[in-house]
């Protein structure tokens, strides 16, 4: 009886776990009959609580974004931004003065594009300036956080497994020692 109780614990924690995390998407007959894990189910929840936890013991959002060099960050944006910023000058020319801009020749054109494509790399480092100064009106983290580990649910699972990794090997193991310790109360009742 001990033998058997302990398997039987072992293996309900370990489908306890499993359910935790699994199936991401609600599996069944809405609302009543069917499950989807814990984690998934209460994405939001459990993505704010993790979020307010990293920024208020670990680090805050302004501590990483001071972290970030706003050089290096223009560099790495230059390539990338050199064909968004032509289109983005097209966009807003023919949007504004739609007359002019359809009557400028085409060389002239290409070189204000070339002139903003130039200017862009210390636009970059501007923005990077102001947001760094008016972080907390520009970027909230814990609605980003939220948000993506909302959609990305196997993400937002790994960091619990990979977080818990410890505790949730406590938890399976110990199926095994209180299933025994009550398989023995049953052997002698």
């Amino acid at each position: 009886m001990p033998i058997i109780a302990a398997i039987i614990g072992f293996v309900t924690k370990i489908v306890a776990i499993e359910m935790m995390f699994k199936p991401l998407k609600f599996f069944g007959i809405p609302p009543y009959l069917g499950w989807q894990g814990i984690i998934p189910r209460k994405a939001a929840i459990m993505s704010g609580i993790a979020c307010d936890t990293l920024t208020s013991r670990l680090i805050t959002p302004r501590e990483v974004f001071s972290r970030l060099d706003p050089k290096r960050v223009a560099q790495e944006l230059e390539k990338p931004m050199l064909p968004i910023v032509e289109k983005i000058t097209h966009d807003v020319m023919s949007h504004y003065q739609p007359g002019l801009w359809e009557s400028i020749p085409e060389n002239a054109k290409k070189l204000l594009i070339r002139q903003i494509q130039q200017q862009s790399p210390e636009m970059v480092r501007q923005l990077m300036q102001q947001t760094k100064d008016n972080l907390e009106d520009v970027f909230d983290l814990k609605d980003m956080v939220i948000t993506n580990l909302t959609k990305d649910k196997k993400l937002l699972n790994k960091i619990f497994l990979e977080s818990g990794a410890k505790e949730f090997t406590f938890i399976r193991n110990s199926g095994i020692y209180f299933g025994f310790t009550i398989g023995l109360v049953q052997m002698i009742v």
